[in-house]
């Protein structure tokens, strides 16, 4: 339940809540009662059989009338088990700040007979109560109210007359509970906390822990009961209580004193009388701690059970533990693991050696002894600086050292794990809610696995960073029974899909695997795009099992593996003359080659190599040499850094069909001096780039991924090819690069040989994915498409794909050879989803252009007049995309998508941007300017998007005009292809009349032309534009529906004779007779958006 006011300054004259009854019980949970003021109490609760009163929440609260209460419960009763009546986890916010209540809560118990008796005398029960009060007869059950108070509620910011939190007015057969509670910045007049009126009956006073207090104001009483104000000095803090376990050999340890215990698993079960909300923190002396254990076996420490009833006393076992080890760390301060430096003498040595061995807190484990926690529910264990070692016996079985189940909370910081020797896992994470492994070191440690983690759901917490797993010695020699060896993983991780998940600063250093194909230091089963696995080492860890992996992954989708699996550091040996492990194996397949560590790293580069990369062995000086000694049947990787340099690299053709490349430039910086004229040396930089001369089409085949990064390339080749051509489900990555080809347009001529023109820059085919980041293409004159749209070249041009995206990219004077050279940069047509399709199911296809300028010189040899009749459509402009249609005409489900964000589309010639069967998303950020097609009869017209068949386009009017624009002139000129087009945003101004132009029509006349066998119609206003929906309807008057004729840009006259231009348009209106030129016409005018459009005035059509 919410119960809002929205005008709080109204003073409201009746409670929230009433309730009265003797049969009926009440339950209040999870209602918000949010910004009241109040005139009566707020909840009033009499009586009533049975109470709950859990999980509620008072907001912004405030009272006229400081005697009244904001909650007041009287002879409420809950008859069951305990028949305890309290308030519970509930929210107290912002109350009485304005306007005091006398109390925020006032509970009233009463007398005896005030309350409801739901027990005959014949079930009254008698209980025998331990000593000082044997056989005594207690009756209160009678009155089903054994126990009253207040659990796990917070009151924040309140003020009262009387109590600023809650007073109880009880009777003394009645006892009294407060745990867990929370008061900040409360006051009242006379306790800012808890009021009691008397001290509870014979041996039970009061129980109050877990309380946190912050008062208004620290002198004024926060705790009253009965007569007795309760100093500060107690203030019931006990959400940390300290033990401390003393060492088995250490005498002090058979103290009987609450604070020593003879091990950690007496010091729980004496806690075991204790509240279960207690977090226990006992802190470990020095020395090794053996058998220990609270279950039978005397082995395994369970965490988290329920509480027991024994002799009717309630037993709540520990839930909470924290175990510190006494010494501040056992890590050095240096970080080394305890080595004697080497300066000391032999005695010192000694000495040392010994005196460290007595300062570490040592938990020892062997198979007799497999001390180990189990921790189940919503319990907690946090271990910190304790080290916990082996003996010479292995541990058999799943004995775990840590085993979490349920919710449980774990956190392990700065343990240190030596020698254990394990069957299975040494650390295992299940079921949980938070576990936290931070800071450990494993050292020396055998088994199956070391740690294992579930993650599989995203409320889960799972934190693995700053952890070492290492053998002591680097020891290449083959597996002998003595080494410290894995047979699975040292870690092994199971994660979710679509988790969130960081795997950072961990070390695995000389570790030896024994396992199968499947065996690595890392493992991985099941992993996700969002998971970051980064800045990891991974030191000549030696795999002899049939696999020799460091990092496996087992199941999940691959992706990009160098996404989101880098940069970590790959260290190799020297000396090892074995084969290279294979470092990134997923689902059995070696990835290490498309991983992006410094092992996997060539460079390229003559003369001076900077000092923070790798020697000579991995510095080549011919990059062709470098392709071409890759494997041709293996799939492989090369990443490489290509230094600049005076003359630039030439690339020959290369066939390498199963290679993926990521070639990356490099500025060579050189710092110099010369001397200045005033004699003095000044120094500075000279920088030379990378640039490559590419003699033949870069070919992308089928399934690769190739990546070019901060290079300058000019193509060679023939005009007639593209510089990269992409075969089916390939992908390319173009970041920071400028593009050109060595033959310059001349932009003022158009070319008569169109051996000389090209076709493009980029070729994309079937199912790729292309990603163009800063790059600029410079000036092509492309083929002239002859009035055919379709095929039309462009500097990116593709078929089907599947994603294009470009962004902060320059597209300028790549030219259409003809008169209008106008620009042509994308022309792509997306796959779309169908799945009615025979063929596998893809998703719509997506083009995204972001922070990216289309540019036509605009210059007096670029603006020609073409003094050709209007073309009715956009043939060349600078972006087409639209569907692909289904060869098998299935019905499409979804179109592919297209955004534009921050783009600019100038003088382009063309047209602007011309779409079919697409969704359109062009943000307001996005500007068309001066996109004038230059027809002689039609200087004004303007050609931004072209619109057809089932588009949805969606933009903004600014985007479109300018700002200060008169209304009247306000035209977005975009131009509507039939009626299935969809628009959205506020370009739909005055339905859709100014998206291309407001045409007006003033005068129409007819002369009968027999030549034309009809009759030449011509109409004469403004701003005609013979484009998109605008059309002309002729009739005979009063037969509309039997004579209708639609005049539409087919209709269109344009000889020597008849000249259209923005002012008058001429039609042919086809007659078979010439008498029917005598008959009554009719003419109007039709165009706008949507099925109806706009509908001129009907005028009289006379033609002689």
């Amino acid at each position: 339940t919410q119960i809002f006011q929205k005008d709080p300054e109204l003073v409201q004259t009746r409670p929230f809540v009433t309730f009265y009854s003797v049969t009926a019980p009440f339950t209040m949970i999870r209602s918000q009662f949010h910004k009241a003021k109040l005139q009566s109490v707020g909840v009033h609760v009499l009586k009533g059989i049975k109470f709950n009163f859990d999980l509620n929440k008072f907001f912004d609260i405030d009272s006229t009338n400081e005697t009244l209460n904001l909650v007041h419960f009287q002879y409420v009763n809950n008859p069951g088990k305990n028949y305890s009546v309290v308030v519970s986890q509930s929210d107290f916010t912002n109350i009485g700040r304005e306007g005091p209540f006398h109390n925020v809560i006032y509970f009233e118990q009463g007398l005896p007979s005030d309350r409801v008796i739901t027990k005959s005398e014949d079930d009254i029960e008698l209980e025998l109560l331990d000593d000082p009060f044997d056989n005594v007869v207690n009756i209160t059950g009678v009155y089903n109210t054994d126990a009253c108070g207040i659990e796990r509620c917070h009151f924040q910011s309140t003020a009262a007359i009387n109590c600023g939190g809650i007073e109880f007015k009880i009777n003394d057969d009645c006892d009294f509970v407060s745990f867990d509670n929370i008061f900040n910045d409360t006051s009242g007049g006379r306790a800012s906390d808890l009021i009691m009126n008397v001290k509870p009956y014979k041996y039970y006073a009061y129980e109050i822990f877990g309380h946190m207090s912050n008062p208004t104001y620290p002198d004024r009483p926060t705790i009253i009961i009965g007569d007795d104000i309760i100093p500060e000095s107690y203030n019931f803090n006990r959400d940390k209580l300290e033990f401390i376990i003393i060492d088995a050999d250490n005498p002090v340890r058979h103290k009987r004193e609450q604070k020593f215990q003879q091990s950690i698993g007496e010091a729980l079960d004496h806690m075991a009388l204790n509240y279960t909300g207690w977090d226990l923190t006992f802190q470990m002396e020095p020395g090794v701690h053996g058998t220990d254990g609270n279950d039978p076996w005397g082995q395994t420490l369970t965490i988290g059970r329920t509480s027991d009833w024994k002799d009717r006393i309630e037993y709540f076992h520990p839930q909470k533990i924290t175990l510190i080890g006494a010494t501040k760390s056992v890590f050095d301060e240096d970080g080394d693991d305890g080595a004697v430096d080497d300066d000391d003498d032999d005695d010192d040595d000694d000495e040392g050696g010994e005196e460290k061995e007595k300062e570490e807190v040592i938990i020892q484990r062997s198979n007799g002894n497999a001390f180990a926690f189990k921790l189940i529910r919503t319990a907690t264990l946090i271990l910190e600086n304790i080290k916990v070692q082996g003996s010479r016996t292995r541990v058999d079985g799943d004995n775990a050292f840590v085993t979490t189940y349920d919710e449980s909370h774990i956190i392990l910081d700065h343990m240190k794990f030596t020698n254990t020797d394990q069957e299975f896992e040494l650390i295992k994470i299940l079921s949980y809610s938070q576990v936290i492994l931070t800071n450990n070191l494993f050292l020396n440690s055998s088994g199956s696995v070391i740690v294992s983690a579930l993650y599989t759901n995203m409320s889960r917490n799972l934190t693995i960073t700053g952890n070492v797993f290492a053998n002591e010695f680097f020891d290449i020699d083959v597996l002998q029974n003595t080494d410290h060896y894995i047979t699975e993983a040292a870690l092994q991780i199971t994660i979710g899909k679509d988790l969130y998940f960081e795997f950072t600063n961990n070390t695995f250093r000389y570790l030896k695997m024994d396992g199968d194909n499947q065996s690595a230091p890392l493992r991985f089963i099941g992993w996700t795009q969002y998971q970051k696995f980064t800045d990891n080492t991974f030191e000549d860890n030696l795999n002899f099992g049939t696999g020799g992996t460091i990092i496996s992954l087992i199941g999940g989708g691959l992706g990009q593996l160098q996404d989101y699996f880098s940069p970590n550091r790959i260290i190799r040996n020297k000396e090892r003359q074995d084969p290279p492990s294979r470092t990134y194996v997923a689902n059995g397949h070696d990835y290490s080659l498309e991983m992006g560590e410094p092992f996997n790293h060539l460079y390229v580069g003559d003369g001076i190599i900077p000092d923070r990369y790798y020697t000579e062995d991995v510095i080549r000086s011919d990059l062709n040499e470098v392709i071409n000694d890759t494997d041709d049947l293996y799939p492989s990787q090369l990443y490489i850094t290509v230094f600049g340099k005076v003359e630039p690299y030439v690339i020959i053709p290369f066939n390498k069909p199963l290679l993926q490349l990521d070639i990356r430039g490099e500025d060579h910086i050189e710092q110099l001096e010369r001397v200045g004229k005033d004699g003095d040396v000044h120094p500075y930089e000279e920088r030379t780039n990378t640039s490559f001369i590419l003699q033949k089409t870069w070919f992308v085949n089928r399934d690769r991924k190739h990546q070019l990064t901060k290079l300058n390339i000019t193509y060679t080749g023939v005009p007639n090819e593209f510089v990269f051509d992409l075969d089916r489900s390939s992908a390319i990555v173009l970041r920071d690069l400028v593009l050109n080809v060595s033959q310059q347009p001349v932009i003022k001529t158009v070319s008569k040989n169109a051996d000389e023109d090209y076709v493009g820059y980029i070729n994309l085919q079937f199912s790729t994915i292309a990603t163009i980041s800063n790059v600029v293409f410079g000036p092509m004159k492309l083929r002239d498409p002859l009035g055919d749209w379709k095929t039309c070249g462009a500097a990116i041009i593709g078929d089907n794909i599947t994603q294009l995206l470009v962004q902060n990219c320059i597209f300028k004077d790549i030219i259409i050879n003809n008169v209008s050279q106008a620009l042509s940069a994308i022309h792509v047509g997306l796959v779309y989803d169908d799945i009615t399709s025979l063929g596998p199911t893809h998703y719509p296809g997506i083009l995204k252009v972001t922070d990216t300028v289309f540019e036509q010189t605009d210059s007096e040899q670029t603006n020609v007049i073409i003094d050709t009749p209007l073309v009715n459509e956009f043939v060349t402009p600078a972006v087409t995309v639209y569907s692909v249609l289904d060869v098998l005409f299935t019905q499409k489900t979804n179109h592919g998508t297209v955004i534009f964000n921050n783009t600019q589309f100038i003088h382009c010639r063309g047209g602007a941007l011309r779409v079919r069967n697409v969704d359109v998303q062009i943000g307001a950020s996005c500007r068309f300017r001066d996109n004038k097609p230059f027809f002689k009869n039609y200087k004004n017209l303007q050609w931004n998007i072209q619109a057809e068949e089932e588009t949805i386009l969606e933009a903004n009017e600014e985007s479109f005009v300018k700002e200060d624009t008169e209304d009247e002139e306000s035209y977005s000129w975009i131009i509507l292809y039939g009626n299935e087009v969809s628009i959205k945003g506020t370009i739909v101004k005055n339905q859709g009349l100014y998206l291309f132009a407001q045409h007006e029509l003033s005068k129409v006349a007819g002369v009968y032309n027999a030549s034309h066998q009809g009759a030449i119609i011509t109409l004469k206003g403004k701003r005609f534009y013979p484009m998109g929906n605008l059309k002309f309807e002729v009739y005979e008057e009063g037969k509309e529906d039997e004579t209708l004729i639609t005049l539409g840009a087919t209709s269109l006259v344009e000889d020597d004779q008849y000249i259209n231009t923005e002012k008058v348009l001429n039609y042919l209106l086809p007659l078979d007779l010439e008498e029917y030129k005598d008959k009554p016409w009719k003419l109007r005018m039709k165009y706008g958006y949507g099925d109806e459009g706009v509908i001129s005035e009907e005028f009289n059509l006379k033609i002689k």
